[in-house]
């Protein structure tokens, strides 16, 4: 654990994790707006409700993103 105001290995952990529901809202995204057809056998791609749940993902990233590095210091 850090010091306060530092950037610990344990905080980076949690910051990295938090970002994943973010990284796999913008493929959901991609997918369901047929940008990113992969893999081409892909049941997403071209379905619009995909774009929401990506949006979706996406903001919760953010959320997450947002908490764990407020709550940093409190580590």
């Amino acid at each position: 654990m850090g010091r306060e105001g530092e950037f610990d290995g344990e905080s980076r952990i949690w910051s990295g994790s938090a970002a994943d529901p973010g990284r796999s809202g913008l493929v959901w995204m991609g997918q369901g707006s047929g940008y990113f057809p992969y893999p081409a056998e892909s049941f997403m791609i071209d379905q619009t409700p995909w774009i929401y749940w990506g949006a979706l993902a996406v903001a919760a990233g953010l959320v997450l993103i947002v908490v764990t590095r407020r709550n940093r210091s409190r580590w």
